[in-house]
């Protein structure tokens, strides 16, 4: 007779499901939401610099901050996503979907060794 699976080892065989899962999960409906009036405007809608794939736009998108800030790799993937789709958020916000489970994800085998699969669980859904 088999003996039945202990929660230990469900979370050790299925824990990393549940953070990116839950992020997928609570994150879906923004995939139907419009573009935002906070930040969107300045990064993404009134940002010509993202709106052609021009050689002199990636350079400026490297070569020092925008709208106060370096980040060069979240507008490279305005570039890259507004190239696609111009200016239908729904991409957009899949993307940063699809991040945010990715990071989720990750939690548990960056934090588990110090705090725990229960705790880094905890933190991944967090």
């Amino acid at each position: 007779m088999a003996e039945p699976v202990s929660d230990a080892s469900g979370v050790r065989r299925w824990g990393w499901v549940i953070p990116p899962l839950a992020a997928v999960l609570l994150f879906l409906p923004t995939l139907s939401y419009g573009f935002l009036a906070y930040d969107d405007p300045l990064l993404v809608t009134g940002n010509r610099l993202i709106q052609s794939v021009e050689a002199r736009h990636l350079l400026r998108l490297f070569s020092g901050p925008l709208a106060g800030d370096y980040q060069p790799l979240p507008h490279v993937t305005y570039t890259l996503e507004w190239a696609l789709v111009g200016a239908r958020p729904a991409l957009f916000h899949a993307t940063n979907v699809a991040l945010h489970a990715l990071a989720a994800g990750l939690c548990l085998p960056a934090f588990a060794p110090w705090v725990g699969r229960r705790r880094a669980l905890a933190a991944g859904v967090l």
